[in-house]
C-alpha cells in the first residue's frame, strides 16, 4: 500500500506542468527504484497509466539550449541503459 501511495504521488508530480527538469529527473530516479525488479509495482504503474504519462511528458520537453538538451538526453540514455542491464541481472 505504501508503494502505491508513492507511485501515485510520483505520477501526479510528473504530470504537473513545470519547467524544473532537475526535480523531475529526481522523481524519475525514485520511480525507477520503486519499479526495479518489482513486478507488483510495475503492474500498478502500468494500471495508473504511468508509462503513458512519462511518454507524454518526454515528448513535450522544451529545452532552452542545445547543450541542455544534449546533457538531458545523455543522462536519460545512461539511466535507461542501466535500468535495462539491471533488469537483465548483469548489474546487481
Amino acid at each position: 500500500m505504501r508503494d502505491q501511495g508513492a507511485l501515485n504521488s510520483l505520477i501526479s508530480y510528473l504530470n504537473e506542468d513545470s519547467t524544473n527538469l532537475s526535480s523531475k529527473f529526481d522523481a524519475i530516479v525514485t520511480l525507477s527504484t520503486l519499479l526495479s525488479n518489482n513486478p507488483k509495482n510495475q503492474e500498478l504503474f502500468r494500471q495508473m497509466d504511468g508509462y503513458r504519462i512519462l511518454q507524454f511528458k518526454f515528448e513535450r520537453i522544451k529545452f532552452q539550449s542545445y547543450d541542455l538538451k544534449k546533457q538531458f538526453l545523455t543522462v536519460i540514455f545512461c539511466f535507461v541503459f542501466f535500468f535495462f542491464l539491471r533488469n537483465l541481472n548483469y548489474i546487481h
